[in-house]
């Protein structure tokens, strides 16, 4: 104890101050990196279960009747394009691009559910504060979340306006196609 006051008597106040913070920095950087590690195990079972729901339902639209709209290289492209568009800093606009790709290939129920059926889990950067890993529709409902003003025009629906929230912009499209988001 005593070298221990003998080593802190020495400091300015200004060493000792970037010391306390830094400890306090450092604290709270494992606190968070071990409260993500857990959030990540939770949500990847979560994203699994999604997908594994969305499968079901597509072998049940499918012994109905239901086909896709579209080859499923476009679903793909789809996929990476939304992976590309929302990696990192996203914006209104890289948002309003995802609705716009998601939107394109959606033209009926089976379309959504194969769409987050082969979106599955991808890893998603959050601004340089790591990753996050999502199935399509958290990923869409945590990262569509800035607002703006829109117009959008495609498959048959019209709407612009104010968005609060861009997901509220491809909860209206998905819902003009019969789909709960």
């Amino acid at each position: 104890m005593n070298r221990q006051q003998n080593y802190n008597s020495g400091l300015p106040p200004w060493a000792k101050g970037v010391i306390a913070v830094s400890v306090i920095a450092a604290v709270a950087f494992i606190g968070y990196k071990t409260y993500d590690f857990f959030a990540n195990i939770k949500d990847g079972k979560d994203s699994k279960a999604v997908a594994n729901d969305a499968k079901d339902v597509v072998s049940q639209l499918k012994k109905d009747g239901s086909k896709l709209s579209f080859p499923e290289v476009a679903y793909s492209s789809c996929i990476t394009t939304i992976v590309k568009l929302l990696n990192g800093c996203d914006t209104f606009g890289s948002e309003l691009q995802a609705v716009y790709e998601i939107a394109k290939v959606v033209k009926a129920p089976i379309d959504w559910y194969y769409l987050v059926e082969k979106f599955a889990k991808k890893d998603i950067d959050d601004c340089g504060w790591g990753k996050t890993n999502y199935d399509l529709v958290s990923l869409v409902k945590d990262q569509l979340d800035t607002n703006g003003v829109y117009s959008i025009d495609i498959n048959g629906y019209k709407k612009s306006g104010f968005a609060v929230n861009s997901v509220d912009i491809l909860e209206g499209y998905l819902k003009s196609k019969g789909i709960q988001l």
